[in-house]
């Protein structure tokens, strides 16, 4: 896992830069098991199956981010420092970095986006990965102010930083299905690397 850290932001796992080609702003993409947190303003953009983003954001504060898991839970296994992929390490990353880039934690308000059925209707990892982002914020008292979850569909995020403005755009089937690929082989590969645990 990487991480990387400024006084203006924080990053971990898997992030790239790049400059949009149709505004011109800079923006970063969140893949798999990544998660970025910023006091300056910042667009950030994930695609999303049966994963789950929950984009966090203090409007007062200016503070933002957004992190993109796999799994609700680890379970047993002892966890890798910075491993951000499971929801149990992830959404504590992301309240924590918020903070610590000058958000009020009572100020927090979250969006969640993602959770679809993407690999079957007997498939419960999408639905799993929302019951345990919602209950992580309701435990945690912070306020979810918008939801796009579930379905059959594959969806893209713009999460701005500063202004906790969202926007999905859903994928089309043939962009979708590479994602749903690229989902399952990471996802089994973590079910492996859980039960050798």
């Amino acid at each position: 896992m990487s991480k990387r850290w400024t006084e203006d932001f924080l990053t971990v796992g898997e992030v790239s830069d790049f400059v949009d080609a149709v505004t011109g702003d800079a923006s970063t993409r969140i893949l798999l098991g990544g998660g970025y947190v910023s006091r300056v303003p910042r667009r950030l953009l994930t695609l999303l199956g049966s994963c789950v983003a929950v984009c966090l954001f203090d409007p007062v504060a200016g503070v933002g981010g957004l992190n993109h898991f796999m799994l609700p839970q680890r379970g047993s296994k002892v966890p890798l420092p910075d491993d951000v992929r499971f929801g149990d390490d992830a959404l504590p990353w992301l309240v924590n970095s918020a903070v610590r880039l000058g958000a009020d934690r009572g100020g927090l308000r979250a969006k969640i986006f993602g959770g679809a059925r993407a690999m079957g209707p007997n498939n419960r990892v999408g639905l799993d990965n929302i019951e345990f982002a919602r209950g992580f914020l309701e435990k945690n008292r912070i306020e979810v102010v918008a939801e796009e979850l579930g379905k059959r569909v594959s969806r893209q995020i713009r999460f701005e930083t500063n202004t906790g403005r969202a926007f999905v755009r859903y994928v089309d089937s043939g962009d979708g299905q590479v994602l749903i690929g690229r989902e399952q082989a990471a996802m089994a590969r973590l079910k492996a690397e859980i039960s050798e645990a």
